[in-house]
This record gives C-alpha cells, structure tokens and sequence, in this order.
C-alpha cells in the first residue's frame, strides 16, 4: 500500500508507520496522518491532538503538554495541530490576503518575499499561515487586526494575525471542517528547516501596540481615521511665540528629511529604525506621530517642526533651540502683539458677528465635542437603543445616548451574568451637561425602556439620603438603576460635616459598587430592647448586590462641590464620567416612537437568564445563578496591555488625584466589556469587546481627568488662578491687558502687585498663555495676555 504525502514533499522518506491500534478501520488517510506525525516529531514539534471535523483541540489542559504519537494510533482520524508555545515556532496566519498585501506594501514590508522564505499551511485558496521559528527574548503573544465590513461597519473581519504562545494551528494532511478537503503544504519544504521570523514582523509584533491604529487607518472604507494623538503641551516660558512662528516658516516634512527621515510613500522611514519599516505619519496641520519605538519622540503626543529642532539639533534644551530659532527668524523673545487699533477692529468684528448670529456675547471658537466617531454608539442590540435615544430626544446629546445606553445594560443584566474575571455589570455613570441641553433624557429613555419590557422592578429611587435608605433599596431590589438627578448638588451637600447621613449614602454606594460578586450589609446598633422581630428587621444583608446609577449634574454644580478628597477617597473614580461641551441648540421636534421589540425582547431574556421570571424574586439573600462568560486569549492581553498603560501613565502624572482617577479604569474596561459582548450576542467576552470598552473607558477618563484640572479649585488662590485663566481665553485673540483682566475678574486687584505678579506668572506658567507688548502709543506698552491653547 502507498502512503499518502501530507503535502509538496514534507513528509519525506520515513519507514512505513507501526500498525494503529484504535478500533477504527486502517486507510490510506489515517496511515497519511501516522506518517505525518511521525516527521513532524523527528522536528521536534510538539503537537495536539483535533477530534475530527474541527480545528479546535478538546483534550483538558492542552496547551501544556503535547500528544505522543499513541493518541493517532488510537485515534487514526483525528486531525493533528502544531502547538507552537512548545514547538519554539510563530505563525502569520493570513485571512484576507489582498488586505494584507496592502497594509504590508504601506509599511514597505515584502509580503511575497515571506511567502516564498517559508512553509506555509493552506486551508483555503488565497490564505494560508506561514511558519517562522520563534525569536530569542521575551516570549510573544497572538496579535491579530481587524478592518470593518465594508457593508456594515459595525462588524468587523480579521485581516491577518500574528499567532504565538498558547495556540495551535492544524497541520496537514488533516481535513478541513468546512471544506472537507485536506489542509496542503505551501512554499518550502518543512525539512530544510523553518526560517527564523523577518526583522520587520518582529518589530511589527513587539511594538504592536504603536503600529495597530496605523494598521487600522489603513483600511481604505473606514468612515473616520483613528483618534489623533494631541500635541504636547507646552508653557509659555519655553518662547510659545517663537516656536509658533518657527513652525510657520519650516514645513514637517522639510524638518525631517534634513534630519535624515525619508519617504516611502505617504509615510517616512525613520533614521533610527533597523526594521526598515515607515512608521511616522504626517497630518494635514503640519504635526507627525512616530509609530518607531527608536524615535526619541513622546509616543502619547504627535510633534511639530520645532520639536524635530529642538530634539536633534539641541539635544532636547528648549531653552537653547528657543534661543536658536528666535536669531534665525530674527524675533525678539517677547514679539510685539497687535496694536490698539487692531484689538479694537478685532473685538467689534467679533461683536458684530455675536449679534447676527444671536449670541448675547462674543466668543472665538464654539466648544464642539470631538468624540472618536466608534464611541457614539454600542456594539449589538444597544446600538439600536443608542439609535432610538436619539431620535426620540428634543436636544442631540449622542454621547448622553451611549451612557443611557449602557446604564441600561448594566440594569439588566444585573445579577445575571458574570466574567471569568469575577467581574458582573453594574456601572456608575454620570452625565455633566449645561442646563437646557438635554441631559435629562437619559432619564426618560431608561425608564420607557424597562417599563415597555416589564422590568420595573428594575427601576430603583431617584436618590439615596442615609446608609440605610441604599440597603433598603437593595433589600427590596437587590438589581436596579437609580438615576440621580442634579447630582452636584448632592454632592455639595455631602461636603457638609454636618450631612452625616448623606455621606454615609456615598459611602455605602461606594461599598456596594465593589461588593458585586460579594455581601454587603447594615452597621450592627444596640439591640438590647428589641424584640426578636424588630432585630430581624433591622438585619439587612444583601447577596451579589447589583447597583447601576445614572447620575445628571451640571459643570458649575459639579465643579464647585468637589476636591481633591473626593478622588483620594474613591468616589469619583468608580465614575464613567462624560461632560458634552455641545453648545445649547435649538429644540428639535421628536418622535414619539416605542422602544425596539429587538431591544425589549433582548432585555428580557438577558433579565430571566439563570431564573425562571425576569426578576429576582429569591429575596436579597439567595441571587440567582449568574451565566458565566470568559475573556478570550486576545481580551486578556489588551486588558493587560492597558493595565501597562494606566501603570505608566500614573507614575509619570504630575499629582496623585490625576494618578487615582485611573485606578478603576481596567476594571470598568473589564463591566463594560461584559455589557458590549452580551449586546453583540456572544458567548464569550471577545477582543472586539474589549477594545471598543477600553477605548471608551480610556477616552472619558482623560477628558475627565483634564476637566478637573482646569476646573476643580483646592482653596481661594487655585480658584482665583483657574478664573483669571478661563477669562484670558475667552478673551480670545484679542487677549486681556491688566486693568481689562482686573474688570473680568476684580478679585486680582486686591491683591498687592508682588501678589498679583507671582499669581500671574504662575498662570502663565501652567496654562498656554502668551505675552506680548501692545504696539504703538507712548510710555511703557502695557503687556496683554492671549491664550494660544485650544
């Protein structure tokens, strides 16, 4: 009898494989198969063992140990699989291979090259994994990039993916679930040995996480680049003006190329760089990001002409490429500004344009919220409820929507569903919207929705006044959502020492927040009079308590009622907390439409799962049995990758409340991730998931975290800064000179002039604020300050 090839050679001239002993009858496959395992040991591979008609092993703990030639003996028609953490072996494994021909071309990466270097598996035509022998050093983890359906957009396909560490890949001759036909052999022979892994996909795969949104923005149908990464901020003491005008006058791409970057297509090849891949980008407004882990530049921030200067030229002294810059464009270091005519023309062109466009008074640019355009809705069924939030409301306010949107899912999922990460979905969120924007509509659409579903019961108080009045309403519904109108003031009153029952409410919600998977309960009181009846009832414990809020507040409320203590002690940081700066617009004529069925009909399945009725009956004591979904591989990684940044990005933050706002963060990732993959229909909290939970986690906690430095005062002289800088930049162009500023804010002018000196180098200091002397007039020209940020 001949024995089958495995595929183009690769089994080689081996002695014909011992008789199997499984019951199964002896084929030329299954003796193909024996053979194959047999050349694939004497390379010292180590591999799994596939049930037949699949590609995913079922043997118990798999990953740790490889199947001896005894299990085909057995198991003659069982599929075999490379287990490459044991075998020292990585993979490109290929979905999509005209997309992948595309992002490689981009990154001026060979693809076809790759493919003629070394073996490759062939499932179907035009994919295929290629085999690389795994590099020295840290070990790596399976990365993979997906680019939208060009149909839909809210779905996703692998484009390809970089497989390594725990996973296996099936091997020829085994058959293909899907096709019925044996996986092939492709390019070189495995006998001469696996190539070991090209210098450019091992740069590609160990900074991953700098190179993925350029991967992603390659996709030639996607609706919206990435998120740009902002500019480093910079203090008016490092010569603002001089910088400004230096990046006038050198254009970025000229800045590079004399520092010796070259292009290669629409991206440039760093000097640095020994994987030979372009990785910086050049944007429209004249700034770059460096995607090489080489580069000297800041990866959190794009850079300019004069960063490139400054960097290469001096070494990184600001002072010096200040100096520099300022002899070459012939600009003294404090440039005159505009004349008093010039200020005046400016001021009433601004006034003029206030009163055609009905403003009560001038100002420069309209705040706008500049949202990553993924972040404006909920992957699944919430999408729908995202869409129908907002075709229902009188005032747009999509990024309310999302929050609804997502109070909604923890609400019912409640105590129902739990993560391999001990994690369950209840969520503190808070909506800071001005007044007459909308905010409350977040109220209306929660409570149309649950009622429409039947899940009143859901439906928790509008607030709580004492540690009592949270257990209480966890005894009589131990899942709801209690949505917390003008919760700044709440707060504010909170703040007073003598509101001991307010805030032993936060504190209690601050306890029941972290008791998900646990028991909370009331404080123990002397019971020495009461009857036994009476101790019952004062006995209050709660099992798996599942607490979602929606809390509604307004900037100037919030703002003022808190401080430093409030994210020390942990409050604030177990917040989703979203501010739309939207402008106030006018009412918009709504539809009076129902909820989904597909929403109402999602909700209740998702609140009777592990029970037979749609709410928890059982009593606060016995919850029901949660549904367990776990994080995949790939979910894993990226919540550590994030738990890596949140590290780093707390020990390089300038105070301890802008470090504690993050400590939450993974773990919100980790609630919201749950609710999204529930939403898309999954059985398991995926990668997709995740990423989209992390980016929304992430994006609102850097704005937070920047709204309460610009806004939340620690004493009079912090609240004085803030003031005098927030009247400077609404100024706008035309900046304040000292007596106009003492106007805005006379508070500064009751301070004595060494006082007021000190403030205000302070203020330009920490905040992007130029000064120039005004030009024209006799004696000495008054300064004015302008504020040059955004």
């Amino acid at each position: 009898m001949s024995i089958a090839c495995c595929g183009r050679g690769a089994c080689g001239a081996l002695n014909p494989p011992e008789p199997l002993r499984g019951d199964e009858p002896v084929t030329e496959d299954s003796l193909a198969t024996l053979h194959a395992v047999d050349k694939y040991h004497a390379l010292g591979w180590a591999l799994v063992g596939i049930p037949a008609g699949s590609k995913a092993p079922s043997t118990f703990s798999w990953q740790t140990k490889a199947a001896e030639r005894s299990y085909w003996e057995a198991n003659p028609s069982h599929n075999v699989g490379l287990l490459h953490a044991l075998s020292g072996t990585v993979a490109l494994d290929i979905d999509d291979m005209e997309n992948t021909r595309a992002i490689f071309e981009a990154l001026n990466m060979d693809l076809d090259a790759m493919l003629a270097s070394a073996p490759r598996i062939v499932g179907r035509p035009d994919r295929g994994k290629v085999l690389f022998a795994a590099p020295d050093g840290p070990p790596l983890t399976t990365r993979k990039i997906s680019w939208p359906v060009p149909d839909d957009p809210r779905k996703t396909e692998v484009v390809f993916e970089l497989r390594a560490g725990s996973v296996q890949d099936v091997l020829p001759p085994s058959i293909h679930p899907d096709t019925g036909n044996p996986y092939l052999w492709a390019g070189p022979d495995i006998a001469e040995g696996i190539p070991p892994l090209p210098d450019q996909l091992l740069t590609l795969w160990q900074e991953w996480d700098r190179f993925r949104p350029q991967l992603a923005d390659l996709c030639p149908w996607a609706r919206k680049r990435e998120f740009t990464p902002p500019p480093k901020a910079r203090r008016t003491g490092d010569g603002q003006s001089v910088i400004a005008a230096y990046n006038e006058a050198v254009p970025i791409t000229d800045a590079l190329a004399a520092t010796g970057y070259r292009r290669i297509g629409n991206r440039w090849l760093s000097p640095n760089s020994t994987s030979k891949i372009p990785g910086v980008v050049v944007f429209d407004d004249g700034r770059a990001y460096s995607h090489h882990a080489s580069d000297p530049f800041d990866p959190a921030h794009t850079f300019d002409a004069f960063d490139v200067f400054c960097t290469y030229e001096h070494l990184g002294n600001v002072s010096a490429a200040v100096k520099a810059a300022s002899e070459w464009l012939d600009i003294k270091s404090l440039p005159q500004g505009p004349t008093e005519e010039d200020r005046a023309m400016s001021q009433h062109g601004a006034s003029v344009a206030a009163q055609i466009m009905g403003q009560a008074e001038a100002r420069p640019d309209v705040e706008t919220d500049k949202v990553p355009e993924h972040l404006l809705t909920v992957p699944g069924v919430l999408g729908d409820f995202v869409d129908w939030a907002g075709r229902t409301c009188i005032k747009p306010q999509p990024q309310f929507d999302v929050q609804a949107a997502l109070a909604f899912g923890a609400a019912v999922l409640g105590q129902r569903f739990i993560t391999s990460g001990n994690n369950m979905a209840s969520l503190f969120l808070m909506n800071v919207g001005k007044t007459g924007t909308g905010k409350e509509h977040a109220s209306s659409v929660i409570s149309r929705a649950l009622r429409h579903a039947g899940l009143d019961d859901l439906l928790g108080p509008a607030g709580y006044t004492s540690e009592g009045g949270v257990l209480s309403a966890l005894r009589d519904r131990p899942a709801h959502v209690a949505v917390i109108d003008e919760f700044g003031n709440y707060l504010n009153t909170a703040g007073n020492k003598a509101s001991v029952n307010q805030q032993q409410a936060l504190s209690m919600m601050m306890e029941v927040f972290g008791r998900q998977t646990d028991i909370v309960q009331n404080r123990g009181y002397s019971t020495a009079a009461l009857t036994d009846g009476q101790k019952q009832k004062m006995e209050i414990r709660i099992t798996n308590p599942s607490l979602t809020v929606l809390a509604m507040t307004t900037p100037e409320t919030f703002y003022d009622a808190i401080s430093g203590k409030d994210i020390a002690s942990g409050l604030l940081n177990r917040f989703l907390i979203v501010e739309s700066k939207l402008p106030r617009s006018k009412s918009r004529r709504p539809k009076r439409i129902d909820p989904p069925a597909k929403v109402l009909e999602w909700a209740k399945a998702c609140a009777s799962v592990g029970g037979d009725s749609l709410v928890t009956d059982q009593g606060p004591e016995f919850p029901p049995e949660p549904m367990e979904l776990p994080f995949t591989a790939a979910a894993y990684d990226m919540l550590d990758d994030y738990e890596d940044t949140i590290i780093a990005r707390q020990n390089a933050a300038k105070t301890e409340a802008d470090a504690a706002m993050f400590n939450r963060s993974r773990e919100m990732s980790m609630r919201v991730a749950l609710i999204v993959a529930v939403s898309m229909g999954l059985d398991e909290v995926s990668d997709v998931a995740t990423r989209w939970a992390i980016d929304y986690v992430d994006f609102y906690a850097q704005r937070a975290v920047q709204s309460m430095r610009d806004n939340m005062a620690e004493g009079e002289t912090d609240a004085l800064r803030k003031k005098v800088a927030a009247a400077i930049k609404a100024a706008g162009p035309s900046g304040l000179k000292m007596s106009e500023l003492q106007a805005k804010v006379p508070a500064i002018g009751n301070l004595g002039k060494p006082q007021r000196d000190g403030l205000m180098a302070m203020i330009c200091e920490d905040f992007p604020i130029e000064r120039t002397t005004l030009q024209g007039g006799k004696g000495r020209p008054p300064i004015i300050h302008t504020w040059t940020g955004n």
